[in-house]
């Protein structure tokens, strides 16, 4: 049982509050290992109602660990009443960010996908958090909320719960900081935002779109339009020695209808060992070497009669063919010699 005890030391002071049955496993030494459901007991038993274990069908069950015993903090905060109205706000405010804190830490959130970024993100923050915030940032003289008020109070409560729990990816943080990646390309500016809190992390950039080139979905729907574009960039080319310059190809794939191409599902995040796998291996065409042949380009050509054998002709037919043919030979002669003389035929 040592191992178990080292394992809810652990989780006390860790500073997330969500795991995996399987994480909490591989946590343990490989010799006093325990099964996820003979371990789930056992933390149910030493922290009772401190944890939720939420169940999800073929995956690993999550365990949201509270921390303190909020029942407990609450029957003390009203024995411990105070006489002083400044110090009764200060605890009112503060018991109330105490249990938007508890909500917070029971949230479950998918740890091994992406959120979704298509929109559809009103389950990510807790109702209390989001009553607090709409009853702040609520003017005087305006009583109906505003689409501009609610798109703010979601981007305080992302920001709140990912300052809470810093493993946890906000959709709104990762959607700012893919946009101004790929829009602006700046490094510098996704980290200025990442320090205030608005965005995430760039190296969580980086794993999402590398997750997206190697989870690229192209099984598009066969009564679709399909239109591949393609076209080269040069990088670097005005350089003194002509090195160090850099020349590709990239290209697109436009689908149409919009029903043609299948519905965006979670897209997982890279494990230790989809880490190591280098972004050349996908969405690229293998380099094709041209060789040189050792004879002459122009004897490597066979020219071959396309047109109808004569002899399969009638008389008056096959005299208007080699006709014809002597007229083409007669003008591609000419061209050649005298190109500015000889007008032009179409045979």
């Amino acid at each position: 049982m040592a191992a178990f005890e080292r394992l809810c030391h652990q989780l006390e002071v860790h500073d997330e509050c969500q795991f995996t049955m399987a994480d909490l496993v591989a946590m343990m030494p490989s010799e006093d290992s325990y099964s996820e459901r003979y371990l789930a007991q056992l933390l149910k038993d030493k922290y009772k109602d401190r944890v939720i274990i939420v169940e999800r069908p073929g995956r690993s069950p999550i365990l949201c660990f509270l921390g303190e015993n909020f029942d407990q903090i609450g029957n003390v905060w009203y024995k411990n009443r105070s006489t002083d109205l400044q110090e009764e706000r200060r605890r009112i405010v503060q018991k109330a960010a105490e249990i938007i804190r508890s909500d917070i830490f029971t949230m479950v959130h998918e740890p091994e996908f992406f959120p979704d970024l298509s929109g559809s993100n009103q389950n990510f923050a807790p109702d209390s958090l989001m009553s607090f915030l709409n009853t702040v940032t609520l003017p005087r003289k305006q009583r109906e909320s505003s689409e501009r008020r609610n798109r703010i109070c979601d981007v305080l409560a992302h920001s709140i719960i990912c300052t809470a729990r810093p493993h946890v990816i906000s959709p709104i943080q990762l959607g700012l900081g893919i946009w101004v990646h790929r829009k602006l390309g700046s490094k510098t500016l996704c980290d200025i935002l990442y320090r205030m809190g608005s965005c995430v992390h760039y190296s969580v950039i980086q794993e999402y779109e590398k997750s997206a080139v190697i989870h690229s979905r192209l099984d598009f729907d066969s009564d679709a339009y399909i239109q591949l574009v393609f076209d080269n960039f040069d990088f670097n080319t005005a350089t003194v020695d002509g090195h160090g310059t850099v020349h590709s190809m990239g290209g697109m794939i436009f689908v149409t209808p919009s029903t043609g191409v299948p519905p965006p599902s979670q897209l997982p995040r890279l494990t230790s060992e989809t880490k190591k796998i280098s972004l050349s291996q996908f969405g690229s065409i293998p380099l094709q070497i041209y060789r040189k042949p050792v004879q002459n380009g122009l004897s490597q050509i066979t020219a071959a009669d396309l047109r109808p054998e004569v002899s399969l002709l009638s008389t008056s037919q096959a005299e208007s063919v080699s006709t014809a043919r002597q007229l083409d030979l007669l003008w591609l002669i000419g061209n050649t010699g005298m190109p500015r003389i000889i007008p032009g035929w179409s045979g």
